[in-house]
């Protein structure tokens, strides 16, 4: 982590505090470079902007960005460190390799107290094959648009089960009851490993092992059953 005379690796300093304007990006959403951010690449959701691809050209906030699933990985702060990001911390957690400790999290999916049935949707999300309209326009079945439930946008799996309004509200009393600061990251296999690493410290492991599955089949059960009340029929040309 450090030399013997004490001096600490500039590059993962300087990671650790790229990270830091990544946490700090959707809680100052009324400053001026949060404004510069935000138009110029367009916000993927409230937490983060979309991926920046530009094929040429030296970008600071493309080399900041980069580091978003790190974040995610990290964003659960419990309430006795005031729900902030310490570039400290965050600096031992990159030298100690932890940047790029993604692992695909079958525990969280199939070592969980959850029904089969539940479990095994889970499964399909973390791959993103549940039947949303998207996916079942790629299997060549044409369905009249719709929104999903918060009706900002239209349905895909990654919005519906992390990104939509009506869910971000779900998750926030939630947060908010147990004073936890969260950033959400962009994929659904992500979210499982963040919400595990998140977890080390948790009273009962089994029970917070199982939250993000049983959140996520409540919303699907709830996009269902809006389904059949509004009605759905096959478009016709």
């Amino acid at each position: 982590m450090q030399g013997g005379l004490g001096i600490k690796n500039l590059k993962n300093h300087s990671k650790a505090l790229k990270v830091k304007w990544l946490w700090r990006y959707h809680r100052e959403d009324q400053a001026l470079w949060y404004r510069v951010i935000n138009k110029k690449y367009e916000e993927l959701n409230k937490w983060v902007t979309k991926e920046v691809n530009t094929p040429y050209g030296i970008s600071l906030w493309k080399s900041t960005r980069i580091f978003w699933p790190f974040l995610s990985n990290q964003s659960i702060v419990k309430g006795h460190n005031k729900g902030s990001y310490k570039v400290k911390e965050g600096y031992k957690q990159i030298s100690l390799g932890g940047i790029q400790g993604f692992k695909w999290p079958w525990k969280q999916i199939w070592r969980i107290k959850v029904p089969h049935k539940v479990a095994c949707f889970t499964w399909l999300l973390a791959n993103e094959a549940v039947l949303t309209l998207d996916n079942v326009a790629k299997r060549g079945i044409s369905l009249c648009n719709r929104r999903s439930l918060c009706g900002m946008a239209n349905e895909t799996v990654r919005y519906l089960i992390l990104h939509c309004n009506f869910t971000g509200q779900l998750w926030q009393i939630f947060l908010n009851l147990r004073v936890i600061s969260w950033s959400m990251p962009s994929k659904i296999d992500e979210t499982l490993f963040s919400w595990e690493m998140a977890g080390v410290g948790a009273t009962n492991r089994e029970r917070w092992r199982m939250i993000p599955a049983c959140f996520w089949w409540t919303i699907w059960r709830e996009r269902t059953i809006d389904i059949l009340r509004i009605g759905t029929t096959t478009c016709r040309k």
